[in-house]
């Protein structure tokens, strides 16, 4: 890649491209890292499916290559619940004449159930593998295709179906799930759905992945299929068309979401604080009655019952601070009594699965932190999706060290887009205080900090403000929502964050705005 625009063209020619070395996003980690995922993409039966079809099958990322298998080593796996057994149902489904590729079924693979039974297939213009094992009606199970050094098996838990002498040459780049062209709709449900190229991840039995799935090498098509609008989340960044509306469903097999970003690079760790009680809520009041664990804090989202989602607590009106009493929370709800959760940062299944905190202000520590050290002599990137809620004085949505940042982005002094730097800021909004979602990049030259702004318009040439900073440094982690001291503590949405060593072209930001830009309502 050609260094950074305008004047810096020249100076930087020689560096290397840009590497995507994190990626943090509320897609893949339905919840606080180690949480239980609780969602998942369902399908009709009739009219619903989601596909990469079109001239964009090859992507839109910094790295995109498509989804051609080609004649090497592969790996295709997902989690299905099927809920009927009535003809075809697709799981993947790559073949030309039934993604609108080609007019032939010879450049790909049709892997799902059989015609009214539940066995899965791989097949071609014929089945090639028809599973020994079925899938349970109503019910969770990993199902995966494997070619390993000219063998495919067909794994039904992890539990080999039968195998092939495979040497087809699968050119065909385009993908549909839960349905194709001609029909073969999939009732039920479809979670963590993976395609690796090169790489035979199962060469012998194995028991099913606990944690939800993650971009290993080779990833050419990752979608967690937990929250909708769906995203292809490997470095492809592949266009999802969601042809009748396929919808997010309160079914999800057993899996945890892990503790690493989408990378599989990085361990993140959190300091969320977290409650358990018996209670009841009449209008605004809830009462936290008893058999309390942990402690109760303003701006806690709360669970249970009826009570509706996004319900929090907002200030204490009676017993002693954090622990039994009566509180005021943001929802007026009738709820007897019921075992109830609460957590400081919570997963919500709109824009495609987001982090979100409601408390801002000092003495609470709640936040999740993990990613690379980048060095001070190092070019790197940063890429947020984020949205503050209210206007109040605090917001650190990412800051780059523990305690005291070398900058940060997000919130500053109830500012969207703020950037800090060596006890400079930048209020990127002007006057206005507002609400909306940003998608905002940084670029660091080892000299010059660059922002580049994006709410309904995509970054341009031109970066909204430039800091020129001989002092500027790399960062040590990321932390998003407030300080370790707990200090600072911001109230608001993040759905990703994105970190590469070296610096995106505009071109490059572009792909990648334009691959978000829908997640998060433009």
């Amino acid at each position: 890649m050609s260094g950074i625009m305008g004047g810096l063209l020249s100076s930087y020619s020689i560096d290397t491209p840009a590497t995507l070395v994190y990626n943090l996003d509320a897609a893949v980690l339905g919840g606080r890292p180690s949480t239980t995922i609780t969602t998942s993409a369902s399908f009709n039966g009739t009219s619903q499916r989601l596909s990469t079809t079109g001239l964009l099958a090859t992507g839109t990322g910094t790295s995109a290559t498509g989804t051609n298998m080609s004649t090497g080593d592969f790996t295709w796996e997902c989690w299905v619940r099927p809920t009927a057994s009535t003809g075809y149902q697709t799981f993947i489904d790559t073949r030309g004449s039934k993604t609108g590729y080609s007019a032939v079924d010879t450049d790909g693979i049709y892997f799902g159930l059989d015609n009214n039974t539940l066995y899965p297939v791989y097949w071609q213009s014929t089945a090639l593998i028809t599973s020994s094992i079925a899938v349970t009606l109503n019910a969770w199970t990993h199902v995966a295709v494997v070619r390993n050094s000219g063998t495919t098996t067909l794994y039904v838990g992890g539990v080999s179906g039968g195998t092939y002498a495979d040497s087809l040459d699968l050119s065909a780049p385009y993908v549909n799930i839960g349905g194709n062209t001609i029909g073969d709709y999939l009732t039920g449900q479809i979670s963590n759905l993976r395609m690796i190229k090169g790489t035979a991840v199962y060469t012998t039995a194995f028991t099913p992945p606990t944690t939800t799935l993650r971009a290993i090498a080779g990833t050419n098509l990752l979608m967690p299929l937990m929250a909708s609008p769906f995203m292809d989340l490997s470095v492809n960044v592949l266009p999802i068309v969601n042809t009748g509306t396929v919808a997010t469903t309160t079914q999800a097999p057993s899996l945890t979401t892990g503790t690493t970003d989408v990378t599989n690079t990085y361990t993140l760790t959190s300091s969320i604080p977290l409650a358990t009680f018996t209670g009841s809520s009449t209008g605004t009041t809830l009462t936290v009655a008893s058999g309390l664990t942990g402690t109760v804090t303003l701006g806690m989202t709360i669970t249970g019952g009826s009570i509706p989602a996004g319900t929090y607590i907002v200030s204490q009106l009676t017993g002693t601070t954090g622990s039994t009493g009566t509180y005021t929370i943001s929802a007026s709800v009738t709820q007897t009594s019921t075992s109830i959760t609460g957590a400081r940062v919570n997963w919500f299944g709109s824009q495609g699965g987001i982090f979100s905190n409601y408390f801002s202000g000092d003495g609470i520590g709640a936040y999740i932190t993990g990613g690379p050290n980048i060095g001070a002599a190092t070019r790197y990137t940063v890429m947020m999706a984020y949205q503050l809620i209210g206007t109040s004085n605090y917001g650190r949505l990412l800051n780059s060290n523990t305690a005291s940042p070398d900058w940060l982005m997000g919130g500053y002094s109830s500012y969207p887009k703020a950037w800090f730097s060596n006890g400079v800021t930048i209020n990127l909004s002007g006057a206005t205080k507002d609400t909306v979602w940003h998608i905002d990049f940084v670029t660091f030259t080892r000299t010059v900090g660059n922002i580049y702004s994006s709410t309904s318009a995509q970054p341009t040439s031109t970066p909204t403000y430039t800091n020129t900073s001989s002092t500027i440094s790399g960062f040590n982690q990321l932390k998003l929502y407030s300080k370790s001291d707990g200090n600072e503590c911001a109230a608001g949405n993040i759905g990703m964050v994105k970190v590469w060593t070296g610096v995106l072209s505009t071109a490059q930001m572009q792909a990648e705005y334009n691959a978000y830009k829908a997640r998060f309502g433009y």
